[in-house]
Protein backbone atom coordinates (compact mmCIF):
# COMPACT_ATOMS: atom_id res chain seq x y z
CA UNK A 1 0.00 0.00 0.00
CA UNK A 2 2.74 2.90 0.55
CA UNK A 3 4.11 1.77 -2.69
CA UNK A 4 0.38 2.42 -4.16
CA UNK A 5 -0.06 5.55 -2.22
CA UNK A 6 3.34 6.96 -3.40
CA UNK A 7 2.02 6.13 -7.16
CA UNK A 8 -0.84 8.17 -6.97
CA UNK A 9 0.86 11.34 -6.64
CA UNK A 10 2.09 10.35 -10.31
CA UNK A 11 0.13 11.26 -13.18
CA UNK A 12 1.39 8.42 -15.30
CA UNK A 13 0.90 5.98 -12.48
CA UNK A 14 -2.35 7.37 -10.93
CA UNK A 15 -4.60 4.86 -12.70
CA UNK A 16 -2.76 1.55 -12.27
CA UNK A 17 -2.39 2.76 -8.68
CA UNK A 18 -6.26 3.35 -7.91
CA UNK A 19 -7.13 0.06 -9.79
CA UNK A 20 -4.86 -2.23 -7.16
CA UNK A 21 -5.91 0.04 -4.33
CA UNK A 22 -9.40 -0.72 -5.25
CA UNK A 23 -8.40 -4.31 -4.26
CA UNK A 24 -6.68 -4.45 -1.60
CA UNK A 25 -9.16 -4.74 1.53
CA UNK A 26 -8.43 -2.86 4.58
CA UNK A 27 -8.39 0.88 5.69
CA UNK A 28 -4.55 1.14 4.44
CA UNK A 29 -6.24 1.35 1.12
CA UNK A 30 -9.06 3.41 2.23
CA UNK A 31 -6.75 5.90 3.26
CA UNK A 32 -4.72 5.87 0.20
CA UNK A 33 -7.59 6.60 -1.66
CA UNK A 34 -8.82 9.66 0.53
CA UNK A 35 -5.61 11.30 0.53
CA UNK A 36 -5.22 11.12 -2.87
CA UNK A 37 -8.77 12.60 -3.58
CA UNK A 38 -7.64 16.15 -1.75
CA UNK A 39 -5.08 16.84 -5.05
CA UNK A 40 -6.80 14.75 -7.57
CA UNK A 41 -8.43 16.37 -10.53
CA UNK A 42 -10.20 15.69 -13.71
CA UNK A 43 -10.55 11.65 -14.65
CA UNK A 44 -8.49 10.96 -11.88
CA UNK A 45 -10.28 12.47 -9.33
CA UNK A 46 -13.85 10.81 -10.53
CA UNK A 47 -11.88 7.64 -10.61
CA UNK A 48 -11.10 8.12 -7.16
CA UNK A 49 -15.43 8.65 -6.54
CA UNK A 50 -15.76 5.66 -7.89
CA UNK A 51 -12.92 3.56 -6.46
CA UNK A 52 -14.05 4.71 -3.03
CA UNK A 53 -17.60 4.14 -3.41
CA UNK A 54 -17.32 0.56 -4.97
CA UNK A 55 -15.41 -0.13 -1.57
CA UNK A 56 -17.53 1.60 0.23
CA UNK A 57 -15.29 3.66 2.10
CA UNK A 58 -17.37 5.36 5.09
CA UNK A 59 -14.09 7.46 5.93
CA UNK A 60 -14.59 9.22 2.83
CA UNK A 61 -18.37 10.09 3.43
CA UNK A 62 -17.33 13.99 4.68
CA UNK A 63 -14.74 14.69 1.52
CA UNK A 64 -18.03 13.25 -0.83
CA UNK A 65 -20.31 15.48 1.12
CA UNK A 66 -18.07 18.10 0.80
CA UNK A 67 -17.72 17.90 -2.77
CA UNK A 68 -21.60 17.10 -3.05
CA UNK A 69 -22.35 20.60 -1.33
CA UNK A 70 -20.33 22.51 -3.91
CA UNK A 71 -23.06 21.93 -6.45
CA UNK A 72 -20.85 21.64 -9.89
CA UNK A 73 -22.01 19.06 -12.98
CA UNK A 74 -19.67 16.30 -10.78
CA UNK A 75 -22.18 16.23 -8.04
CA UNK A 76 -23.80 12.86 -9.50
CA UNK A 77 -20.57 11.12 -9.33
CA UNK A 78 -20.04 12.57 -5.84
CA UNK A 79 -23.94 11.42 -4.56
CA UNK A 80 -23.45 8.07 -6.59
CA UNK A 81 -20.46 7.06 -4.07
CA UNK A 82 -22.36 8.09 -1.36
CA UNK A 83 -25.11 5.84 -2.09
CA UNK A 84 -22.71 3.18 -2.23
CA UNK A 85 -21.37 3.64 0.71
CA UNK A 86 -25.31 3.59 2.09
CA UNK A 87 -25.14 4.89 5.63
CA UNK A 88 -27.72 7.04 6.82
CA UNK A 89 -25.99 9.98 7.26
CA UNK A 90 -24.71 9.53 2.98
CA UNK A 91 -27.78 8.99 1.63
CA UNK A 92 -29.32 11.91 3.91
CA UNK A 93 -26.54 14.44 2.41
CA UNK A 94 -27.72 13.18 -1.14
CA UNK A 95 -31.53 13.72 0.15
CA UNK A 96 -30.42 17.27 1.09
CA UNK A 97 -28.39 18.25 -1.79
CA UNK A 98 -31.14 17.31 -4.24
CA UNK A 99 -33.45 19.44 -2.53
CA UNK A 100 -31.93 22.37 -3.56
CA UNK A 101 -30.44 21.36 -6.89
CA UNK A 102 -31.12 22.68 -10.37
CA UNK A 103 -32.88 20.57 -12.67
CA UNK A 104 -30.26 19.77 -14.61
CA UNK A 105 -28.16 18.32 -11.30
CA UNK A 106 -31.26 16.70 -9.99
CA UNK A 107 -31.86 13.86 -12.16
CA UNK A 108 -28.53 12.44 -11.14
CA UNK A 109 -29.02 13.38 -7.38
CA UNK A 110 -32.47 11.13 -7.77
CA UNK A 111 -31.27 8.33 -9.34
CA UNK A 112 -27.99 7.99 -6.74
CA UNK A 113 -31.11 8.87 -4.21
CA UNK A 114 -33.26 5.72 -5.48
CA UNK A 115 -30.05 3.45 -5.16
CA UNK A 116 -29.30 4.67 -1.53
CA UNK A 117 -32.70 3.69 -0.50
CA UNK A 118 -32.42 0.49 -1.85
CA UNK A 119 -29.21 0.44 0.19
CA UNK A 120 -30.77 1.18 3.26
CA UNK A 121 -33.10 -1.20 3.02
CA UNK A 122 -31.33 -4.00 2.43
CA UNK A 123 -29.44 -2.67 5.41
CA UNK A 124 -32.31 -3.08 7.50
CA UNK A 125 -33.29 0.52 7.61
CA UNK A 126 -36.63 -0.24 6.20
CA UNK A 127 -38.68 3.01 8.25
CA UNK A 128 -35.71 5.39 6.33
CA UNK A 129 -35.71 3.66 2.67
CA UNK A 130 -39.80 3.57 2.76
CA UNK A 131 -39.88 7.32 3.80
CA UNK A 132 -37.37 8.03 0.56
CA UNK A 133 -39.67 5.70 -2.13
CA UNK A 134 -42.71 7.87 -0.69
CA UNK A 135 -41.44 11.15 -1.40
CA UNK A 136 -39.89 9.69 -5.28
CA UNK A 137 -43.76 8.94 -6.02
CA UNK A 138 -44.35 12.16 -6.49
CA UNK A 139 -46.25 12.84 -9.76
CA UNK A 140 -42.93 15.65 -10.74
CA UNK A 141 -41.22 12.55 -10.75
CA UNK A 142 -40.54 10.60 -13.97
CA UNK A 143 -42.22 7.46 -14.58
CA UNK A 144 -39.30 4.85 -14.42
CA UNK A 145 -38.37 6.35 -10.93
CA UNK A 146 -42.17 5.97 -9.60
CA UNK A 147 -42.04 2.82 -10.52
CA UNK A 148 -38.99 1.88 -9.36
CA UNK A 149 -39.92 3.40 -5.64
CA UNK A 150 -43.32 1.75 -5.80
CA UNK A 151 -41.43 -1.84 -6.37
CA UNK A 152 -38.92 -0.57 -3.23
CA UNK A 153 -42.51 -0.22 -1.58
CA UNK A 154 -43.91 -3.65 -2.70
CA UNK A 155 -40.68 -5.53 -1.43
CA UNK A 156 -40.24 -3.80 1.89
CA UNK A 157 -43.45 -3.15 3.36
CA UNK A 158 -46.20 -4.64 1.13
CA UNK A 159 -49.06 -3.86 3.38
CA UNK A 160 -48.08 -0.28 3.80
CA UNK A 161 -47.60 -0.47 -0.33
CA UNK A 162 -51.04 -2.06 -1.20
CA UNK A 163 -52.98 1.62 -1.26
CA UNK A 164 -50.11 3.09 -3.58
CA UNK A 165 -50.20 -0.29 -5.92
CA UNK A 166 -54.25 0.26 -5.84
CA UNK A 167 -54.08 3.85 -7.22
CA UNK A 168 -51.36 2.83 -9.75
CA UNK A 169 -53.75 0.35 -11.43
CA UNK A 170 -55.89 3.33 -12.21
CA UNK A 171 -53.08 5.61 -13.57
CA UNK A 172 -52.76 7.67 -16.31
CA UNK A 173 -49.32 5.65 -17.08
CA UNK A 174 -49.41 2.71 -19.09
CA UNK A 175 -46.21 1.88 -17.59
CA UNK A 176 -47.32 2.39 -13.58
CA UNK A 177 -50.38 0.25 -14.85
CA UNK A 178 -48.24 -2.55 -16.24
CA UNK A 179 -46.15 -2.39 -13.44
CA UNK A 180 -48.99 -2.38 -11.03
CA UNK A 181 -49.82 -5.69 -12.07
CA UNK A 182 -47.02 -7.08 -11.51
CA UNK A 183 -46.71 -5.98 -8.03
CA UNK A 184 -50.01 -7.29 -7.33
CA UNK A 185 -48.09 -10.89 -6.94
CA UNK A 186 -46.13 -9.56 -4.01
CA UNK A 187 -49.10 -8.51 -1.77
CA UNK A 188 -51.02 -11.57 -0.21
CA UNK A 189 -54.00 -11.49 2.18
CA UNK A 190 -58.06 -11.21 1.85
CA UNK A 191 -57.89 -7.36 2.20
CA UNK A 192 -55.82 -6.83 -0.78
CA UNK A 193 -57.77 -9.30 -2.80
CA UNK A 194 -60.71 -7.66 -2.18
CA UNK A 195 -59.27 -4.63 -2.95
CA UNK A 196 -57.95 -5.71 -6.42
CA UNK A 197 -61.52 -7.33 -7.56
CA UNK A 198 -62.81 -4.28 -6.58
CA UNK A 199 -60.98 -2.16 -9.35
CA UNK A 200 -62.10 -4.77 -11.82
CA UNK A 201 -65.62 -2.44 -12.66
CA UNK A 202 -63.38 0.66 -12.41
CA UNK A 203 -60.98 0.12 -15.17
CA UNK A 204 -60.28 -0.28 -18.97
CA UNK A 205 -61.16 -3.70 -20.82
CA UNK A 206 -57.38 -4.11 -21.52
CA UNK A 207 -56.39 -3.53 -17.92
CA UNK A 208 -59.09 -5.50 -16.85
CA UNK A 209 -57.70 -8.48 -18.75
CA UNK A 210 -54.42 -8.19 -16.69
CA UNK A 211 -55.51 -7.67 -13.69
Amino acid sequence: VPTLDRAMQDQQLTEMARYALERIPGPAADKALVRALENARGDARIGIVNSLGNRRTTMATRALIAELDSGTTESATFAAALSKIGTPHAIGAIAAARSQANPKLRQGLTAALLNGADGLAANGYKTKAAKIYQELLSPQEPIFINVAALRGMVVIQPEQALPLVSKAIESNSPEMRVCAMRFIRQISGEQATQVFVGKLDRVSPSTRVLL
